[in-house]
């Protein structure tokens, strides 16, 4: 590894370039966009957890399946089971090979759709990232892990305190037959947290406490008496305290059949106690009738899950949504492209370049069918292109929010354009719809690595 210790940023392997990072700042999109690959070579487990959340909470899929390995061959296996593999000197061949395996499977799938729930959203990536791996999804005991166990990819699009969804995302993905689960494990968890740390304890019957002591029972055979050994106990001689008799030897004279339990705090004795277990997560004591049991299984992936993962759900794209032959108007992925792009292009040669933002209310529409929601986002697109240059481009990231790219325009036609989209938003809107104060904002800005478009 002493031959990558001079490396911050990238590197080339063959026609494959590496981006490596070590912290969470570097982690810029850009960069991220353009590598084949990225390699962390942060020590720190957390760290790389938390690098591996940000980048597969991410929407689109060159980002949120992008090959990740690591490179300290110290961390722990489960952590390493959750990307690509482990980066050396010895497996560069390897891990490009891998990489550029990776990198032809994403490009048969389709990034997420916007319009999908958490749920689905985890579920898909979840399938797409084990078809792009060609693995099954099996998960690794872990004592980090809330119930104990870690599925790789899964876990790391979802928080540990929300661990319903996780297990009902994998319950429902078996139902619909695309997983098929092998049983590996049960696991019991706590009926408020769902956490699998639990403490079981013996508890006495009457007054719920812990403060129990097991007595151990003399049985004498001659008198047929039975009590607490304490009873029997007279110096260093056992005598019974019915016949007054001297037991001497055990099996001959007398046993110890079984056990009673005494409460230190209530006095109760009884050979019956009653367990339960407390959560060491958030304290909460449960009995046992009331404990959440899950299986834990390795999952394969079958053939309606392959599809689910190329194709995704059938669900409407404001993407994909048939438009006008007018080349402006572009796909939200072809779009982020020419935004990838045009970043890098202002950066060689200074450029003013700037991104317009548009969004409409949601209030308003949302009484709206989706039928209309759909003719709504449109007739926008067709508006707005028809007031910006061959050059420029438009696209719809959702049904209400329109994401304008304009390379080499003057602060002077930003100020025209603005005025010139509210007003011909506003009319289309409101004449058809009788809505006034429809746009929520319109605002422009240079086209900058700071930029975050995915929080506009």
């Amino acid at each position: 590894m002493d031959q990558f210790n001079h490396i911050t940023s990238e590197a080339r392997f063959d026609d494959q370039q590496f981006l490596h990072v070590v912290s969470l700042e570097q982690l810029k999109e850009r960069e991220l966009f353009d590598a084949d690959a990225m390699v962390i070579e942060a020590t720190d487990e957390k760290v790389i957890r938390a690098m591996l959340r940000q980048i597969r909470g991410m929407r689109f899929k060159n980002f949120y399946l992008k090959p990740i390995f690591v490179s300290d061959e110290g961390l722990s296996p489960e952590l390493v089971q959750q990307t690509d593999g482990l980066l050396s000197f010895e497996r560069i061949q390897a891990c490009m090979q891998r990489s550029a395996a990776i990198g032809r499977r994403i490009r048969e799938v389709r990034t997420i759709n916007n319009r999908y729930s958490f749920k689905e959203a985890a579920l898909v990536k979840t399938l797409q990232y084990l078809y792009t791996r060609e693995v099954d999804l099996q998960p690794f005991r872990s004592r980090e892990a809330k119930i104990g166990y870690v599925f790789p990819y899964l876990s790391s699009l979802i928080e540990d305190r929300e661990v319903p969804i996780l297990l009902d995302i994998l319950k429902k993905a078996e139902e619909e037959g695309w997983l098929e689960g092998e049983l590996i494990d049960r696991v019991n968890l706590c009926k408020d947290c769902y956490g699998g740390y639990l403490n079981f304890r013996e508890s006495c019957p009457k007054c719920h406490s812990i403060d129990l002591v097991a007595v151990e029972l003399i049985h004498h055979f001659r008198c047929a008496h039975i009590g607490p050994a304490s009873d029997f106990e007279r110096g260093d001689k056992l005598i019974c305290p019915k016949c007054d008799k001297e037991l001497r030897h055990i099996g001959i004279d007398y046993d110890k059949p079984s056990e009673i339990y005494h409460c230190n705090s209530c006095g109760h004795e009884s050979q019956e106690t009653t367990m339960k277990a407390k959560c060491v997560d958030c304290g909460t004591v449960n009995e046992l009738q009331h404990l959440q049991t899950r299986a834990i299984k390795n999952y394969q992936v079958t053939a309606f899950g392959r599809d689910l993962a190329i194709g995704g759900f059938k669900k409407f794209d404001p993407q994909e949504v048939p438009l006008q032959q007018d080349q402006r108007i572009l796909a939200y992925e072809v779009w982020h492209i020419f935004y990838q792009h045009e970043l890098q292009r202002i950066q060689l040669r200074k450029l003013n370049s700037y991104l317009g933002a548009l969004r409409l209310k949601e209030a308003p529409l949302a009484h709206l069918d989706q039928t209309t929601r759909e003719k709504i986002m449109r007739e926008s697109l067709l508006t707005i292109s028809h007031y910006i240059r061959p050059v420029d481009s438009v696209t719809a990231r959702d049904l209400n929010t329109f994401l304008l790219l304009l390379p080499e325009i003057k602060a002077k036609d930003i100020k025209v354009l603005h005025e010139i989209l509210d007003y011909n938003i506003q009319k289309l809107l409101g004449d058809n719809l009788g809505i006034a104060g429809i746009i929520e904002y319109i605002e422009f800005f240079p086209v900058g690595a700071e930029l975050n478009i995915e929080q506009l």
